[in-house]
């Protein structure tokens, strides 16, 4: 009896802090338009993530690429001169 009280308990309070934060839980409605955003910022975080990754690998190879220019130009002038 105890231990169901203690759940009882303990789904009110969840079910009131979700409240003060706009979401009532006795709603799906609000539960999958909630479910629906967490899913939203994850993709949003994700796509952040692999983007500054791409940009990051992009920059790398822009820097090679400009090294790797620069020796060929080094080469094959002191080969001319």
């Amino acid at each position: 009896m105890e231990a169901e009280h203690a759940r009882t308990i303990a789904k009110e309070t969840v079910a009131e802090t979700f409240l003060a934060l706009g979401v009532d839980m006795r709603s799906p409605d609000e539960v999958r338009e909630m479910q629906q955003d967490f899913a939203f910022m994850r993709y949003s975080r994700t796509l952040v993530y692999n983007s500054t990754r791409s940009a990051i690998i992009a920059l790398v190879v822009m820097a090679a690429s400009g090294l790797g220019v620069a020796v060929w130009h080094l080469i094959s002038s002191a080969k001319a001169g």
